[in-house]
């Protein structure tokens, strides 16, 4: 029986190209992407003829330019994806995360601050995202997710509904202030990978080269995997034989990350009715091309562009008002699994369009439109973090 491919025998790897379309020798390192589905393919223009000829019937038509395109899904799990997540924000890698562990730090109410007399505050800066721990004489000085709005070595104040829990409580405990995780902003750095697709098989090979990472789409629906999707465009696609001397990183081993553990804050509170949640971020990439060549001659990068819904269920009018009263708000969507975590942060959000329709008995479900922004104090429109 004749052996023809198969999906679940297909491996996809991608490999960080040196120079654009290049991939480094001797001995190229590829790593190995865990995906549900891939859609890497070749868009090729057709050009038709419009002769006129006696027989009534177009001649063969012949291919214009072309550039690569796809879509890789995959299922969240913990560094699987970080590389491509670094892409798509166009950051050039984490920022180690900040974080302080002292006995001399106390909470004041009267500005939702900590002073540590020991000023071991300077690395701390307005705009970052922390949690606060150790605190045992008044729990609710131990936040979650604050947002630093002033900053010193000696104190930092925390602003928000955060800020208004911090009560007074004197030095003494061991109380930890850290940011979130490392962290990434939306830069300007653009890699370049070439993406194999390898059907074993069969044993055929193909590569995608010059690929860039278009931006992300997060979807978290209830009783799932937490879901992904990495748009890519490249230049060129072509056959391909392993040259031998290559290298396989091993896939990672992580559980995929569920929406049954994690956490939503909308306002720097939680909230624990989200019932549905996306986020889609675009570069919005597009191909050029010039005339006398086939291939694209390149890849223009375009605005970055952070949108979204959600769902959620409807307890009090809080939501919706801010949706009647353009009311700026921020995100923060947590992901979790054994230990380890993810947030993307939206630092500026406004619900651009929501429904709250009634469909008939049962619980009312409105829907909201969300578009983020630039914030100057968090100096991004996302922000990702990891930390284990």
């Amino acid at each position: 029986m004749t052996t023809v491919a198969n999906g679940s025998q297909t491996q996809l790897y991608y490999i960080q190209e040196e120079t654009d379309g290049t991939i480094p020798t001797p001995a190229p390192e590829f790593k190995p992407i865990r995906f549900n589905t891939s859609g890497m393919s070749r868009e090729t223009v057709q050009i038709d003829s419009n002769e006129i000829n006696p027989a009534r019937q177009r001649p063969v038509s012949r291919q214009g330019t072309y550039h690569t395109t796809g879509e890789i899904v995959g299922e969240m799990s913990f560094g699987s994806h970080e590389d491509l997540f670094l892409a798509a924000l166009q950051a050039a890698a984490f920022a180690s995360q900040v974080t302080v562990s002292a006995g001399t730090i106390s909470a004041a109410a009267v500005d939702n601050s900590y002073s540590d007399s020991g000023s071991g505050f300077g690395s701390f800066t307005v705009g970052m995202a922390v949690t606060v721990s150790g605190f045992t004489g008044n729990a609710a000085n131990n936040i979650a997710y604050g947002i630093i709005e002033t900053a010193a070595a000696g104190k930092i104040t925390i602003a928000g509904p955060a800020g208004d829990l911090i009560v007074d409580e004197s030095a003494g405990d061991t109380v930890t202030i850290a940011e979130l995780g490392d962290s990434a902003k939306v830069g300007s750095t653009v890699p370049t990978f070439a993406i194999v697709e390898y059907h074993s098989d069969i044993d055929q090979a193909y590569v995608y080269r010059n690929c860039q990472v278009n931006g992300f789409t997060l979807a978290a629906p209830i009783d799932s995997a937490s879901l992904l999707t990495f748009p890519i465009v490249g230049l060129v696609a072509e056959e391909y034989t392993f040259p031998g001397d290559e290298t396989f990183a091993a896939a990672t081993a992580t559980d995929m990350i569920v929406t049954t553990q994690g956490g939503f804050y909308e306002g720097g509170e939680a909230l624990n009715y989200l019932t549905d949640y996306n986020l889609t971020v675009t570069n919005n990439q597009e191909p050029l091309k010039v005339l006398f060549q086939r291939p694209a001659y390149g890849i223009q990068n375009g605005r970055f562009t952070a949108e979204g819904s959600m769902t959620a269920l409807l307890p009090d009018g809080t939501l919706f008002a801010k949706y009647l009263n353009e009311t700026a708000t921020d995100h923060l969507v947590h992901l979790t699994e054994a230990g380890s975590s993810y947030w993307f942060r939206l630092p500026s959000v406004r619900y651009t369009n929501a429904d709250k329709s009634v469909a008939g008995e049962g619980a009312i479900l409105p829907s909201y439109t969300i578009s983020a922004g630039y914030e100057g104090t968090a100096g991004t429109t996302v922000q990702f973090y990891k930390s284990v």
